[in-house]
């Protein structure tokens, strides 16, 4: 008897297999095949070839560069002078009432018996905490608005001329930076009184500090979001109140000299400050044009790798998550050099060289039929003062910058 319920059990029991092999065939197939967006080329028998910066005469350059930028985005909070840097930080506090509170406010029956600034420290330049002199920190009244975006070196809001910390003191988790109570009674008055403002408070190296720290800035964790402590008594009721107001936005402004490599043969890329290096392959050669000499897409990109090989001597990793490098496809080369972000390809480090896949950034130069070469820099460029340096083209062979290339033509 015809059993229906087998034969549906044996084509499900097999089908994985065939499946399987189905599925090796094609690979098998397509695996010497071209990649990329090269359709257009793959009927007209394309020739796999080869492009290798070490062995190929065509011409190369580099340059390095520091270029400016607001430090409102980074996740660290630098403060301290160092070694020719000096950061400082702006912080403003937000703070929340109830109507019998504020009616204190408003009455001035709020006393402020202390007041205290908590920053959270995860960071160390050069990497030592216990050096730092935080008597060299002076706090001074922020006077006008500020956001995190517009506090750079050069539109630093105005500050008041008295130093309001009155005392330091640190442990293996935070800083805490006692202020006058009268800035922070200012700061609650504003709440109530359009008279009084709160615009937040500068904490401001007066000199060498040793290190260079960096703190928590604003973040959703609440628990290390820098905070203000205050000790208070409502005299209308009678009643002592601590307040923990967080920060409501903060940034540091950063002051540094460009990045210098240590010789002729050498880049380097910093965080921060912030250096770049530019690599530029003149890969004119291996493009291909049509019968009337104009540009014509007949490149296709299977794998691009760049190479980089660091100076361990000369670069300085203070927090093992930073040590890695990205290059970007650069777009303009005016005044400021301008890249395409979503080329981003990273290069992360394997004993002393820094490598990865940048076929994104090479098929954006064929694409557009122009080498205007690539940007080199931190994966985290905004956040501490790491430095890597590697070999420039100028360097022993065994060590220059090398890309590497995987590619199909027509001809």
């Amino acid at each position: 008897m015809f059993n229906a319920n087998l034969k549906v059990k044996r084509i499900v029991k097999y089908f994985p297999l065939a499946a399987a092999l189905a599925l090796v065939a094609f690979f098998t197939r397509c695996a010497d095949a071209p990649t990329d967006l090269g359709a257009d080329i793959t009927g007209a028998n394309p020739v796999v070839r080869s492009y290798d910066s070490r062995a190929s005469q065509t011409p190369v350059s580099s340059t390095m560069f520091a270029e400016s930028q607001t430090l409102g985005f980074a996740q660290r909070l630098l403060l301290g002078e160092h070694d020719g840097v000096s950061s400082q930080i702006l912080i403003n506090f937000r703070f929340y009432f109830d109507d019998a509170e504020l009616a204190a406010i408003e009455q001035d029956s709020m006393e402020v018996r202390s007041a205290k600034i908590v920053l959270y420290h995860n960071y160390y330049y050069p990497d030592s905490l216990a050096s730092f002199l935080g008597e060299n920190v002076a706090g001074y009244e922020v006077l006008e608005r500020w956001t995190p975006l517009s506090a750079t070196p050069d539109s630093m809001p105005a500050l008041g001329a008295r130093n309001l910390i009155t005392d330091f003191e640190r442990n293996d988790s935070q800083f805490v930076f006692t202020v006058d109570p009268e800035l922070a009674r200012t700061w609650m008055r504003s709440q109530a009184d359009t008279n009084y403002k709160n615009y937040g408070i500068a904490l401001t190296p007066t000199g060498e500090t040793e290190t260079i720290v960096g703190f928590q800035a604003f973040n959703m964790a609440l628990s290390t979001t820098p905070k203000l402590l205050l000790d208070a008594r409502n005299h209308l009721t009678d009643a002592d109140s601590l307040y923990e107001p967080k920060s409501d936005f903060d940034a540091h402004v950063l002051e540094a000299p460009a990045p210098s490599a240590p010789a002729g043969d050498r880049l380097t890329a910093q965080a921060s400050v912030v250096g770049y290096a530019t690599l530029s392959f003149d890969l004119a050669d291996l493009i291909e044009y049509s019968d009337d000499g104009t540009f014509s897409n007949g490149v296709v990109i299977n794998q691009a790798t760049l190479t980089l090989t660091r100076d361990s001597l000369n670069s300085a990793i203070f927090d093992p998550g930073m040590d890695a490098l990205a290059a970007w496809a650069i777009t303009d080369t005016g005044e400021t050099i301008e890249i395409d972000e979503d080329t981003y390809s990273g290069l992360p480090r394997d004993g002393d060289i820094y490598s990865g896949d940048v076929s994104q950034i090479v098929r954006h130069w064929f694409d557009n039929g122009t080498f205007t070469g690539m940007r080199v820099g931190l994966r985290d460029p905004l956040e501490g003062l790491d430095k890597i340096t590697f070999y420039d083209f100028d360097a022993d062979s065994a060590f220059t910058p090398r890309l590497t290339i995987t590619y199909s033509t027509r001809w």
